[in-house]
């Protein structure tokens, strides 16, 4: 059966191949405009997407902004004014932008809905490394219990199990360093759950690590060898999070009285500065989150590790 061009975008987009995608989606959406097609908002939003992840944020903002011009339904604009909201978050460290755009999407879209749920989402991550640690716990427990809402045992859908595995591993942050540890550590081992049941080894390695940084931060020291030994059998060699996992090894084996040379190597050798261009919106969150729970095990701020002074 031969493709479209816009399932043949979105096959390339799941793939991470967005180079390959926008191509796709723009005949997609020449043909829309041409014959008026109802979908023109969502190829929107999904070249916007892949412009996103390109670093093309000028280009997905435009495609954000026609989504929102051109849509009649909920659904679409509300998606599209998260996504633009990721745009004003990350690109021009705007949050009073990007929060009004979220609580927009909010106020726009159905309640109990994945979008709902995702801007609920967006806008605790507004709050990430601000003292406004109640209204960011808040904000990711509505949408937690909106993504729990809609999880269906017998259906699988790993968009939604990723944001709500993103969600929990957020919370659990949050909780834990309000000084709710055993429920920020039960939050991460429902993250983890959720990031094994689809084998995402990213998601898997990063839960890993903060659940080693909480083991070694309540001296549970042989937890945490296992845990960031586990996280290291993932990490591929000159990885982001490299320097950190093994630095975090080394504290444990240092914890345990054991020999932390071997250890220590691999972050000597971790190449540096780390690229900080267009990461993963969730490996730039989890650093800001994760700065307390750095200075207690006493491991290297995120931030030197960037500039290049770890090394």
């Amino acid at each position: 059966m031969t493709l479209t061009s816009i399932e043949e975008a979105l096959q390339e987009q799941q793939k991470g191949n967005h180079a390959a995608a926008i191509p796709l989606f723009d005949q997609a959406i020449s043909k829309a405009e041409k014959h008026g097609d109802a979908n023109l908002p969502k190829y929107l939003n999904d070249r916007g997407f892949s412009h996103v992840m390109s670093q093309n944020y000028e280009a997905a903002e435009i495609d954000n902004n026609r989504a929102l011009a051109t849509s009649v339904g909920a659904e679409q604009r509300a998606r599209a004014l998260i996504d633009r909201s990721y745009v004003e978050r990350v690109a021009h460290s705007d949050i009073d932008r990007a929060r009004t755009s979220l609580e927009s999407a909010i106020q726009i879209a159905q309640e109990g809905t994945f979008f709902h749920g995702k801007a609920l989402e967006f806008q605790g991550r507004t709050y990430l490394g601000t003292d406004e640690t109640e209204t960011m716990i808040t904000l990711f427990e509505q949408a937690d219990s909106v993504y729990s809402g809609l999880s269906n045992p017998e259906v699988s859908d790993p968009n939604l199990d990723r944001r709500s595995a993103e969600t929990k591993h957020l919370l659990g942050l949050a909780v834990y360093e309000a000084g709710e540890t055993e429920r920020g550590y039960e939050l991460q081992k429902e993250a983890l759950g959720l990031h094994k049941k689809h084998g995402n080894s990213w998601g898997i390695k990063n839960t890993l690590t903060v659940m080693g940084n909480m083991d070694l931060d309540s001296e549970r020291v042989d937890e945490a060898i296992l845990a960031y030994k586990a996280a290291q059998m993932i990490q591929k060699p000159g990885q982001r999070g490299e320097a950190q996992i093994a630095l975090g090894l080394a504290r444990a084996y240092t914890a345990g009285a054991q020999s932390q040379v071997k250890i220590l190597d691999p972050a000597v050798k971790a190449s540096s500065p780390y690229d900080c261009g267009m990461m993963e919106e969730d490996f730039m969150d989890l650093n800001r989150m994760t700065g307390k729970l750095q200075e207690s095990v006493g491991r290297i701020p995120f931030s030197e590790l960037l500039s290049g002074k770890s090394s």
